[in-house]
């Protein structure tokens, strides 16, 4: 049997906020929830964990008149990972939803999708999901684009930054421009050079 996952009063999912657990069911246990619109339902634990209730009918029947046949594009999609990766129920809840990290009211309800897919447009190729700019940040406007797995692997919180003449840059960005590989100048830095040294100075060649 695998483990029991609890969902906590208040966490949301999409359009849904969970008041409280309201008994069990074959699929597991059962939680009265509330849609952004005011409508109590009871939804059960995998249903709202596996994404595939995010409202009420009715607001469902409102979100897909807008989406134009767009349920399972790729925009669509993204905009519902939003919502379970801010779950304090996810399960990199440390990365999200236990940082604060959420989703705005705008992008939230019956209308939300629109004014997201408003927002950050078509998604511009399969090599393109959404991240987020300023990783301190919700998911929000001004802090959301479609990036490339390069774009989003410098822009991750773990990746070091360099600041030489007033320019700060990810040690990836500043390799662009150096003399030496990305690994020398990491390699520089270890060994306690200085920034500019390390992205500038070329390569002794020994003869």
């Amino acid at each position: 049997m695998g483990k029991l996952v609890v969902i906590p009063d208040g966490a949301i999912f999409g359009s849904w906020t969970v008041i409280k657990r309201a008994g069990s069911s074959k699929q597991g246990a059962v939680y009265l929830c509330r849609c952004d619109c005011g409508t109590e339902r009871q939804v059960d634990s995998a249903t709202l964990r596996h994404g595939k209730s995010t409202r009420c009918q009715s607001c469902s029947n409102r979100e897909t008149s807008t989406r134009h046949g767009m349920a399972e594009s790729p925009e669509y999609i993204a905009w519902r990972h939003m919502f379970e990766r801010c779950s304090l129920s996810y399960p990199r809840s440390g990365d999200y939803g236990d940082r604060g990290i959420i989703v705005c009211d705008e992008w939230t309800g019956p209308g939300g999708f629109q004014a997201f897919l408003d927002h950050v447009g078509r998604r511009p190729s399969s090599k393109h999901s959404l991240d987020r700019i300023d990783n301190s940040k919700g998911y929000e406007p001004g802090n959301v684009r479609w990036a490339t797995r390069r774009e989003q692997q410098r822009n991750m919180r773990s990746n070091r930054t360099l600041t030489i003449d007033g320019e700060t840059k990810c040690i990836a960005e500043w390799a662009e421009v150096s003399p030496v590989s990305e690994c020398a100048v990491r390699t520089r830095l270890h060994r306690g050079w200085k920034p500019r040294d390390a992205v500038f100075e070329p390569s002794r060649v020994l003869r």
